[in-house]
């Protein structure tokens, strides 16, 4: 590998590990019960959070088809320091929610746009066909960030230190990954280096739909990681079912086993990226039926085997985000993976939705169980609807 590629993979390493670094990078929901609000206020924010994503997912998605990704990715640093600092300084559920669409427009922004950044830089270098391994890298720089955090999170509230500094620390760290993205080189060859105008933006924002809904076999492939990425929500109740059992204190720890679960997946993708899908439904099948387990225990120990089935989630969808890379074109890349995190963010409306009615009190276990059911669903769809290594190709280069 050349040096200069070598260099750029690092930043981009680099970059993953500062997004996803900071005491309350995982325990937004404890900040919340801190504040006072309830299961069923902390599932609207969820729900409102994916809402935002659904209205704003594709048109964001066009908008880095048509922008330079570096300077999207950084404003949406920006919108997500601003939307923690309101919850720091103003804990009243109007501005919760305030705060919750600001970082909800973060994370719509980076969804896509971080995707295609990093298959343009490989383009860049001829080593497109990295992007599977270098992307289970990127999620294990990720999270082993959180990995890192929580234990320290948890050592930190055990010596009393507010759950509101972690917060201040948090948003601190943003500074730092904007500086690193900033850092990155320009690889979209195909912009002329204009302002998007309102035309350019809609004809992409066509051109992606068009491309995500003309293939049969792309549909199949977009609804599967759907399923996969919107299952992705599960450990946002890990607090709250720590506090619930009684161990407010363990939350970090549960935390650390979801992410080790997400490090161990990862690594497995990195190591096999060639996974038959009746392998990936199998593993599915076993992440579901240990964290069903786990649930229903009465303990924060058992809760932990969350981790089994994020393990089992993290290498589905690095391995089917991969193989729809293979099939899109360039031009809309951002655009056709943000159709995909549309309909994720359609199934995690629906699951926060479900959680919060079925809540008992403050216990969110029966519609945490009724998402272990879609799990098992999702690996029976990925057995048949995922298409092996070899039978991926690209609809255009």
């Amino acid at each position: 590998m050349p040096s200069e590629s070598r260099a750029h993979r690092g930043r981009l390493y680099l970059f993953a590990a500062l997004d996803e670094l900071g005491p309350l990078a995982t325990l937004y929901a404890l900040l919340f019960i801190d504040n006072g609000f309830s299961t069923g206020q902390i599932s609207v924010v969820f729900a409102l959070w994916a809402a935002v994503g659904l209205l704003l997912e594709v048109p964001s998605g066009a908008l880095a088809d048509r922008m330079d990704r570096r300077h999207l990715l950084a404003i949406a640093l920006v919108f997500r320091a601003t939307g923690i600092t309101l919850w720091l300084c103003f804990p009243s559920f109007g501005v919760l929610l305030l705060g919750t669409v600001l970082c909800a427009v973060h994370t719509t922004t980076m969804s896509g746009a971080l995707e295609a950044l990093v298959h343009d830089e490989l383009s860049a270098h001829g080593e497109s066909d990295d992007y599977g391994p270098v992307m289970a890298r990127l999620g294990q720089a990720a999270h082993s960030s959180v990995f890192l955090s929580a234990p320290i999170a948890w050592m930190l509230m055990r010596a009393g230190v507010s759950i509101h500094t972690l917060g201040a620390v948090t948003v601190a760290l943003n500074a730092l990954s904007i500086a690193v993205v900033l850092s990155l080189p320009r690889t979209q060859l195909h912009l002329d280096g204009e302002a998007p105008s309102l035309a350019d933006w809609w004809a992409t924002l066509r051109s992606g739909v068009h491309t995500a809904a003309e293939s049969p076999s792309l549909a199949r492939m977009l609804t599967v990681g759907a399923l996969i990425e919107g299952l992705c929500i599960l450990d946002e109740y890990m607090p709250v079912l720590a506090d619930d059992r009684g161990h407010p204190t363990a939350a970090p720890l549960l935390v650390l086993a979801v992410f080790g679960g997400m490090l161990a997946g990862g690594e497995l993708a990195a190591r096999r990226p060639n996974l038959s899908s009746t392998a990936l439904g199998l593993l599915l099948v076993a992440g579901a039926a240990a964290s069903g387990l786990g649930l229903l225990s009465s303990t924060a120990a058992g809760v932990a085997t969350f981790g089994l089935a994020y393990a089992a989630l993290n290498v589905a969808w690095i391995t089917s985000d991969a193989r729809l890379q293979q099939r899109v074109p360039d031009e809309t890349r951002a655009t056709v993976t943000s159709v995909r995190a549309l309909f994720a963010n359609g199934v995690s409306i629906a699951l926060f939705v479900i959680v919060g009615l079925l809540s008992s009190g403050t216990d969110p276990t029966p519609g945490l169980l009724l998402a272990i059911g879609l799990l098992f669903v999702t690996a029976w769809l990925t057995t048949r609807w995922m298409p092996g290594p070899s039978e991926a190709q690209a609809v255009s280069t």
